[in-house]
């Protein structure tokens, strides 16, 4: 059997999307996952990178596989303010998440790095239900040229090809592109971010603090009772007061001031809260709300 390393040209491939017009510098947290291999072989031009925890090891001594899991931004964010770094990046084991981090070290939600996608896409665009929603609720100037879809690939490629979108991204941490065979792949989203920081005229920090405040929480809550009984209840206690709707992917109920997602998990007998407000007073009071009626069906 004849083994060939394809790392180099795939690194090359990846290059050929950058467009960085002002010289950055970038933190890279691997995960000790797959993507250190492929950053190691990049030559980025204008880009300074810093990479940890770049050598695979399945034993993940460094925070753990999953980028979105309690302190797992913690040593990336430590090492962009120890480089003054630009941004910095914490990528999942296979490579294909991303949660992104500002210059202050801060954990930027997945519709903030969606804004500055679309922003250097031709339109329609694509997005999970959850950050859809999230984008209509800071009211999203161009919300007229995205597309809502079910949580999950299969549903976002689907959507993406029905309508020609360029670019897609969920709330986990997954973006797509049509220049990618409307796949996802977390280190071109990352070349594509570096292009949309270098023409910005201001920073990650002051691009995210210039957004509308928007507090967001997700949860899990186990089930003894059908899902379907549950949204059904959730629907009938709240829906009047509801000013829109959305069955698309379970239920969601807009209100004036916040807004909530609640979909059956495809795989454990529990729903998936999704819930959005203006502050963290009403996430709490709220989620208090959904839980009482959820907890007495």
């Amino acid at each position: 059997m004849q083994y060939r390393d394809y790392t180099d040209i795939y690194a090359q491939f990846l290059t050929g999307f950058a467009d960085t017009r002002k010289p950055l510098t970038i933190v890279a947290d691997c995960s000790n996952g797959t993507t250190g291999m492929v950053w190691r072989a990049l030559s980025l031009p204008n880009i300074t990178v810093h990479l940890i925890n770049e050598t695979p090891d399945g034993n993940f001594p460094a925070h753990g596989p999953n980028p979105l899991a309690e302190g797992a931004a913690d040593q990336i964010a430590a090492a962009v303010r120890k480089h003054g770094a630009n941004l910095g990046v914490i990528f999942d084991a296979d490579g294909d998440r991303a949660v992104f981090v500002d210059n202050t070290g801060r954990t930027l939600p997945s519709y903030v790095i969606a804004h500055l996608l679309f922003d250097e896409h031709k339109p329609p665009y694509v997005l999970d239900l959850p950050t859809y929603y999230i984008m209509k609720f800071i009211k999203y100037e161009r919300m007229r040229d995205v597309r809502a879809s079910q949580v999950g690939t299969r549903f976002i490629k689907t959507t993406m090809k029905q309508c020609g979108a360029s670019t897609a991204a969920e709330y986990s941490g997954h973006y797509y592109f049509s220049d990618f065979f409307f796949s996802d792949s977390a280190i071109l989203a990352v070349i594509k971010i570096l292009n949309a920081l270098s023409h910005l005229p201001q920073s990650l920090a002051e691009f995210y603090d210039s957004l509308p405040t928007v507090q967001i929480a997700n949860f899990d809550i186990q089930l003894n009772k059908d899902s379907i009984e549950v949204l059904k209840e959730l629907e009938a206690v709240l829906g009047n007061k509801a000013q829109g709707s959305d069955h698309l992917d379970g239920l969601v109920l807009e209100f004036s001031d916040w807004w909530f997602l609640a979909r059956a998990s495809n795989t454990e007998p529990l729903l998936r809260i999704f819930l959005a407000a203006r502050n963290k007073q009403d996430i709490e009071q709220n989620t208090a709300q959904l839980r009482n009626i959820i907890e007495n069906v």
